[in-house]
């Protein structure tokens, strides 16, 4: 799971145009539907047409009323009164993707279940961090996964579904790798398995990724971070635009939420996500094993909850957002007990915001891991990487 925020930089952010939309993802979700906002036929069916979507969405104050407008008549699937109830929950302040049952992240759409943490386009850096230098066939632990979007979009990377490129503005991010293909690469969300064991134990070696996420909408910018190696790691995983189409990767999860886990079992596979307290949840035959783990523990401090916006405040499990008095209470458990988890040049990424990095960077140093800060300041992000 991880923190929704507002001091720290998450919701209302550069994720969010403004306070209505919280979720980072919905300036850019969306490919079918009216967006003109007029009446009439939309060629698919529907009486009137959807122009009073759009209408009703952008009264409601979504900013971007067009592209929820397409993604909530597609959810809808033709059904009048469906539609009506969704677009009534949207402007009454339901997020986006609880209504629809996913989000879009890195490429992909994720299954996101009722209350669980909507993953936000910033997290996105986290990723391209992990998979930068990650070996085929490395071992990777989503800790704090929440809905395991980020696991899921480490898998599908491993698995060439998804590439880094370069959009138009010069940013770099994560697209399907292949752009014709279905929108959803299980339909329906039905469950899916990684071809790992149903009952949460750990196979030695290398995990047949299976097919374990939602090939989605592409999403935004993310990239050119500050960091002084920041350039080399995106070149040493985009190399013009090519798939790593490498041997995989063997990605596990673990959170304490049970709706989080639920979510995660979606796009990770069942016995891919465990229940429980950190370290733990995790089976002790990754102990000494893991290659990349990543972070997103919740970091907004107590204190700043009462400030985010509804969207998170009210919608969002409080165990994702409350990261303690001065939002690193996880980060630092965390921390401490990553060592003896890594593997030999393992690495730890966790995010956290711009004004905590050096608290973060801080904890990694106390705890023999040497720190390194990577900033993005097109999506507001900051990752801190260590390695033992």
């Amino acid at each position: 799971m991880a923190p929704g925020g507002d001091g720290t930089g998450r919701i209302g952010g550069a994720d969010s145009a403004d306070g209505t939309d919280g979720s980072g993802q919905l300036e850019r979700v969306g490919e079918t539907g009216s967006a003109d906002g007029t009446g009439g036929s939309d060629g698919r069916g529907w009486v009137g047409g959807t122009g009073w979507v759009v209408r009703a969405l952008r009264a409601g104050g979504c900013v971007f009323a067009e592209e929820e407008a397409a993604v909530v008549i597609e959810a809808a699937a033709g059904d009048r009164g469906e539609l009506e109830r969704l677009v009534g929950e949207r402007v009454a302040g339901r997020p986006l993707e609880h209504l629809v049952g996913w989000a879009a992240f890195a490429g992909l759409r994720v299954v996101v279940g009722p209350g669980v943490f909507v993953p936000r386009r910033r997290t996105e850096l986290l990723v391209r961090a992990a998979v930068r230098d990650a070996p085929d066939g490395a071992v990777v632990v989503d800790m704090c996964c929440g809905s395991g979007a980020i696991g899921a979009a480490i898998a599908a990377y491993g698995e060439g579904r998804i590439r880094l490129t370069t959009d138009a503005d010069g940013d770099t991010v994560f697209v399907p790798a292949d752009p014709g293909g279905p929108v959803d690469g299980n339909a329906g969300f039905e469950s899916v398995t990684q071809g790992g064991p149903a009952d949460g134990s750990v196979v030695p070696g290398g995990i047949d990724q299976g097919n374990p996420v939602h090939v989605g909408v592409e999403l935004g910018a993310v990239g050119q971070s500050g960091s002084a190696d920041a350039g080399a790691g995106v070149e040493a995983v985009d190399r013009g635009g090519a798939v790593d189409g490498g041997g995989g990767f063997e990605v596990w999860g673990a959170d304490v939420e049970a709706g989080a886990v639920a979510s995660a079992r979606r796009n990770l596979g069942d016995g891919r996500v465990f229940e429980g307290d950190l370290f733990e949840a995790l089976p002790a035959g990754l102990r000494g094993r893991v290659d990349v783990m990543v972070v997103n523990a919740p970091y907004v401090p107590s204190a700043a909850i009462a400030t985010m916006p509804a969207e998170a405040r009210v919608h969002e499990a409080p165990i994702a957002l409350d990261g303690g008095g001065d939002g690193l209470d996880l980060q630092r458990r965390i921390v401490a007990g990553a060592a003896e988890w890594l593997a030999g040049g393992g690495r730890l990424l966790i995010e956290t915001s711009e004004q905590q990095a050096s608290l973060t960077a801080a904890l990694f140093e106390a705890a023999g891991l040497h720190p390194r800060i990577e900033r993005d300041e097109s999506s507001d992000a900051t990752v801190v990487v260590g390695h033992v």
